[in-house]
């Protein structure tokens, strides 16, 4: 099932940004819709089969292109020279502004991200939780804030050297580069990812996979990060939103599940009061693209089925 595509102008930042996007739609009357925001470094199409998988039982699917991934070649790695971070927080208010008005304004809307689309869904969902029927975060973790500082002073220093476009090695090596550690020996410089080698292979060969992000989008998102490990960061929330966290037992992302621990710890203690997390035996990070994704879309779906209506 191919999707429709579409080129949104983003009504929200002055730039004139388009942003691409992906729609799969369902035959079932009334189908809520699952908002998808994709991780660093990949691009909306790698959703096509979890796409496919949850239009089957029944929802609607949207998929976007963040700032400087996918489709905006021209500036891959890249949000934007100022305020990067709002404005991909913003761009999802685009979507689903669209999403609305062809679905139909009463469409109710889960947003779906996973690892970096994580914590972008979490500022969304601080800013606008109200439009929401439910948050689903894969691959996540709660951010330290003293950790995220140090990273952001090096990612300034490096915007200094290089200057904000610049792509950093160093950064890279810091942020990614022990992931693959844990699963020696490995085949490729992305075992991490996932069990499944043909996944894994196919983001290796990707142009649009894996490449280096510009130090102001390191900047933006560690700024972005530190706003969201902040005690009270949560509270924003409304207290009776629907969140699911799932991850990899082995996701070095996740900290190993100790990170989504201390994530649903957070939010409860904010008084979000329906928070339910799902982790998973011998899993790597992108658990929705697991050898076992069929069970973990089969657990996802059935949590989205006993959602308030």
């Amino acid at each position: 099932m191919d999707p429709q595509i579409f080129t949104l102008e983003s009504k929200h930042s002055t730039d004139s940004h388009h942003i691409n996007t992906l729609l799969w739609t369902s035959e079932k009357a009334g189908a809520s819709l699952v908002h998808i925001c994709h991780g660093m470094a990949e691009f909306a199409g790698r959703y096509q089969a979890i796409a496919e998988l949850l239009v089957a039982a029944g929802y609607h699917v949207i998929a976007h292109d963040h700032r400087g991934h996918g489709q905006d070649s021209a500036h891959l790695g890249h949000y934007a020279d100022s305020d990067g971070w709002q404005k991909v927080v913003d761009d999802i208010g685009t979507v689903h502004e669209f999403a609305l008005k062809t679905l139909g304004a009463g469409t109710p809307i889960i947003l779906l991200g996973h690892s970096m689309g994580s914590f972008i869904a979490q500022q969304y969902a601080i800013e606008h939780g109200k439009r929401l029927k439910a948050l689903v975060l894969s691959g996540s973790n709660l951010p330290q804030v003293g950790l995220m500082r140090s990273a952001r002073f090096i990612a300034k220093f490096e915007a200094w050297r290089q200057g904000p476009k610049g792509k950093s090695k160093f950064i890279d090596k810091l942020s990614f580069g022990s992931f693959n550690k844990a699963f020696s020996p490995s085949r490729t410089d992305f075992d991490w990812l996932s069990r499944d080698n043909e996944i894994v292979d196919a983001y290796v060969a990707s142009p649009l996979c894996g490449f280096l992000c510009s130090n102001q989008l390191w900047l933006d998102m560690l700024g972005g990060l530190i706003a969201l490990g902040q005690a009270d960061a949560f509270k924003a929330i409304p207290s009776d939103l629907p969140i699911y966290l799932l991850s990899g037992e082995l996701d070095p992302v996740s900290a190993r599940t100790n990170g989504v621990d201390k994530l649903a710890e957070r939010m409860q203690a904010c008084g979000l009061s329906e928070v339910s997390c799902n982790l998973y035996d011998e899993g790597r990070h992108e658990i929705l693209n697991e050898t076992n994704r069929e069970e973990v879309l089969s657990h996802l779906t059935k949590w989205l089925m006993v959602l308030p209506a």
